[in-house]
């Protein structure tokens, strides 16, 4: 939950490094009322938009391609960036998962526009839980809305 308590239900804060702000944002939405802002004020700051419990992460079947994107509204100063990732549990993992992706890391400003990022991700043998995520390395902010995750269906 944000600082005041809201949280887009399942998704959720994870924080890796330095103290990043979130916060659900009622100023900026790509659609509805709200999105989900991430704030860095140093290049340490490193937080992430996951759905953190694991009987919360969507369950996923081995060798099925999955699609995970956000829609992101950003104005990156300095650090790594923006990353879209897709990580998978396997049989046997709790805390940690196995198996992941990594799409590019976004730097820059996408000057009050909205930008869809994703990636494609192939559950490995043995998935059971999908695990996808936005992470924001550095300072800046990064304002989240309309997240998916799901299975392609290839006609």
């Amino acid at each position: 939950s944000d600082i005041h308590g809201f949280r887009p239900f399942p998704w959720g804060q994870e924080i890796f490094g330095g103290e990043p702000e979130f916060l659900c944002d009622r100023d900026k939405a790509r659609s509805g009322d709200w999105s989900f802002r991430l704030v860095g004020s140093s290049v340490e700051d490193i937080g992430a938009l996951a759905v953190p419990e694991f009987e919360n992460k969507p369950k996923v079947t081995p060798g099925e391609i999955y699609y995970l994107s956000f829609w992101i509204n950003y104005d990156f100063k300095e650090g790594e960036g923006i990353r879209v990732f897709q990580q998978f549990f396997l049989e046997g993992d709790f805390w940690h998962p196995t198996y992941a992706i990594y799409g590019d890391f976004i730097t820059g400003s996408s000057d009050g526009e909205w930008v869809q990022v994703g990636i494609l991700a192939q559950a490995p043998r043995g998935a059971v839980r999908g695990d996808p995520v936005i992470l924001m390395s550095g300072k800046g902010r990064l304002n989240v809305d309309d997240a998916y995750f799901g299975k392609v269906e290839i006609k």
